[in-house]
């Protein structure tokens, strides 16, 4: 099989990497060779140290889209609006796609499903969500007679390095400067550590698993921006370690009514749970089944070659399997995310002490007051998700507290 990489960047060469080098491996197990015949940069004069592939880069996607040999198309983009383009296109040409632009993913969902099945060609994506764990291909397999009732992860890598260091007491803004430097976090972190990433990674199991249309934007979610070493210390010392835990509750199994759901992603102080033990770039996601009972999948979360080994992972699915899709139908379940109450720790920064009005408002809401003389920090009464998100957006540290999640 002929295919072409679209993007060559750290997991394209991460990709390029595996396919060639373990190239007689593979086809000698599955009694076909991966050739990589095009490679879509922006840049065709950009020196690259896999002097290799400058004999089979271009900047003509249309060349790779025309090319009747070339069957599969990886797409590794950076961009989302460009790669839901080249998607989009190489589906309706009739090539199969595997993706890892969660992005792209996250909003054209709908759309993507329905060319796949059209053209009755593949369209794989586990790379977009947890980067090197299998989730996205078990998952597929257990809604074919599961119902999924809940589902906790923690699935961004850079933002639970970053929690990881400041819960050993680290300053906030040292560990974010130098994640920055080591490459974990980008120049501009904000799609991590504002939870956008994980929100759409969330959007995407709750598709496959509910099989409606999902606005990312719909999630009531914040990242962990306002999460600094102060808080880290006080909720240490009460036995919480702080992660940015991704949810889905579905029915009644999960504490909510028949047809009832609701996602949230917010920095979650736990207690004794297995989450707890997830550090630096690895990430876990559990599922709970009506026949599978609860399932963990526990591996690294990003970098190059668990990325790549998920994209090479899906070509060879494609290659061996059926495709299996994932159509989105008829949304019959009412979404109460932001109506479900939880405790949450609060506290209000310095900047805001002066307040009054404020340190009141949020010394009404306490169920336990944990300081407020110099600063006011509080256990909540429950509080819905939609409030936690407003009190967020007014400036103050908001963090769930779960005891439930194990």
């Amino acid at each position: 099989m002929k295919i072409a990489i679209l993007g060559f960047g750290t997991v394209g060469e991460g990709v390029y990497k595996i396919l060639t080098e373990s190239k007689d491996l593979y086809q000698s197990r599955f009694g076909q060779s991966i050739e990589i015949e095009k490679i879509l940069v922006h840049n065709v004069a950009k020196k690259r140290d896999i002097k290799e592939a400058n004999q089979i880069i271009t900047d003509n996607f249309e060349e790779i889209l025309q090319d009747p040999n070339i069957e599969l198309i990886v797409e590794v983009t950076s961009s989302k609006n460009q790669a839901i383009e080249y998607i989009r296109k190489s589906l309706m040409a009739g090539k199969h796609v595997v993706s890892a632009n969660k992005a792209a993913i996250a909003v054209d969902f709908k759309e993507l499903q329905k060319i796949a099945i059209q053209q009755n060609v593949h369209f794989k994506f586990e790379a977009s969500v947890a980067g090197g764990i299998p989730v996205l291909s078990s998952l597929g397999r257990l809604i074919a007679f599961n119902d999924i009732s809940l589902l906790h992860g923690i699935i961004n890598s850079s933002t639970n390095y970053v929690l990881t260091e400041i819960c050993k007491g680290r300053d906030e803004t040292e560990v974010i400067a130098e994640a920055r430097e080591l490459g974990i976090l980008e120049a501009n972190p904000t799609d991590d550590i504002a939870g956008f990433d994980a929100r759409r990674k969330l959007a995407i199991l709750a598709m496959m698993i509910l099989q409606i249309e999902i606005s990312e934007q719909s999630i009531p979610s914040f990242g962990i921006t306002q999460v600094d070493s102060r808080d880290s210390e006080i909720l240490n010392k009460l036995g919480y370690e702080i992660k940015l835990i991704a949810e889905l509750l579905n029915g009644e199994k999960s504490g909510l009514k028949e047809k009832q759901i609701a996602l949230s992603v917010f920095p979650t102080a736990l207690n004794n749970s297995k989450f707890n033990r997830v550090n630096g770039m690895m990430n876990e996601v559990t599922f709970n089944g009506s026949y599978c009972g609860e399932l963990r999948f526990y591996g690294a979360g990003g970098s190059m070659y668990p990325t790549a080994n998920a994209i090479v992972s899906d070509i060879y699915e494609t290659i061996t399997n059926k495709p299996l899709y994932f159509p989105v139908k008829e949304n019959q379940y009412e979404n109460i995310s932001d109506q479900i109450e939880s405790s949450f720790y609060i506290r209000i920064p310095d900047s805001l002490m002066v307040n009054e009005d404020l340190n009141n408002e949020i010394i009404e809401m306490a169920e336990k007051i944990l300081l407020a003389k110099k600063e006011v920090i509080i256990f909540s009464k429950p509080i819905s998700n939609q409030k936690a998100v407003e009190l967020f957006e007014r400036g103050l540290h908001v963090i769930r507290l779960n005891n439930k999640i194990k």
